[in-house]
């Protein structure tokens, strides 16, 4: 009798079991199902970028409009020998090309309303068809924009960040030069000359060699001590390099002459280093031309040779290499 109720228990157990799991898969289903069906009503557009030929922008004020030739590589149209970061087209592309917004207004039949007639912001899509996606950002309401991409028929709020892709600086879309990152474990040589004029020779490991005889043959440990610090002074001046403020990224020879950085002026540096990535012995050669102040700081302005690209590093980190 008992084994007979417990098969019954087990039975009712089972089956609650499975009305349980039925509803609660059911109830997964349909909240999925849910979130899609509001994903989709939040979606502004939805384009491939990869189908994507151009893209333009304007804040009322100022232009800007991208193209992409047959080898997949954007080019600025205001400018197509300017070397275009290429990120700052794809980022703006992966964003606006499948953009959903954070609410969806209903009756939302007058543009005026939402400064959509008179947009702050117009962003245009092209692809390879010709069809055109145009997105009109409109006023703020709190941290959000009215936004639509049919013309006002449909209007979104949107995040600010919306806006950021954006850029209206023609310097912020220059894809800058690196410049090898050198401490003094890697560091060989420098050699710096100006006019034809040799103004330091410095070699490390002959340097290493000269201290370890001179220790050998009762040499003090002030004059060890300063060749070593040279290697460091030297590396560390090097290794402060760093390309992060372009003043000019296509410099004729007139502009390379006022920056410092002709011929004549300038001091030519060339370092060797090991290359610890490529397992092999590397050089890299620079220009160093005028020095500058701006807002209470010193800048050298530097160039990598046969580059007419210009920047601005902070002379402060390389006093010793300034003062030969």
């Amino acid at each position: 009798m008992k084994k007979k109720q417990f098969i019954i228990l087990a039975a009712v157990a089972a089956s609650l079991l499975a009305v349980y799991l039925g509803v609660s898969i059911y109830s997964d289903w349909k909240a999925e199902k849910e979130a899609e069906k509001e994903a989709a009503e939040l979606q502004v557009t939805d384009i491939d970028s990869q189908d994507i030929v151009k893209l333009s922008y304007t804040d009322g004020e100022e232009s800007f409009s991208f193209t992409k030739e047959d080898d997949d590589t954007w080019y600025y149209d205001g400018d197509d020998q300017l070397p275009l970061d290429q990120s700052t087209v794809t980022n703006a592309l992966d964003s606006y090309s499948d953009l959903s917004g954070t609410r969806k207004l209903k009756n939302a039949d007058v543009d005026e309303a939402y400064g959509l007639d008179s947009p702050a912001y117009t962003i245009a899509m092209e692809d390879s068809e010709g069809n055109v996606t145009e997105i009109n950002i409109g006023d703020m309401t709190g941290e959000e924009y009215y936004i639509t991409a049919d013309g006002g028929e449909t209007v979104y709020t949107a995040a600010s960040t919306i806006t950021s892709y954006m850029v209206f600086d023609v310097n912020s879309l220059v894809q800058y030069e690196t410049f090898p990152t050198i401490y003094e474990t890697i560091f060989d040589k420098i050699v710096v000359t100006q006019g034809g004029v040799t103004l330091l020779d410095y070699d490390a490991e002959s340097e290493e060699e000269s201290e370890d005889s001179e220790n050998d043959s009762d040499s003090s440990e002030d004059e060890s001590s300063d060749e070593e610090s040279l290697t460091e002074i030297y590396a560390g001046e090097v290794g402060s390099i760093y390309f992060d403020d372009c003043v000019d990224y296509r410099a004729d020879e007139d502009e390379l002459a006022q920056y410092g950085l002709d011929g004549s002026s300038r001091k030519e540096v060339t370092v060797t280093y090991e290359d610890t990535a490529e397992d092999e012995t590397a050089t890299v050669t620079f220009h160093m031309g005028n020095v500058t102040e701006e807002d209470d700081s010193t800048y050298v302005y530097i160039r990598l040779a046969d580059s007419n690209m210009v920047y601005k590093v902070n002379a402060d980190d390389m006093e010793n290499l300034l003062a030969l």
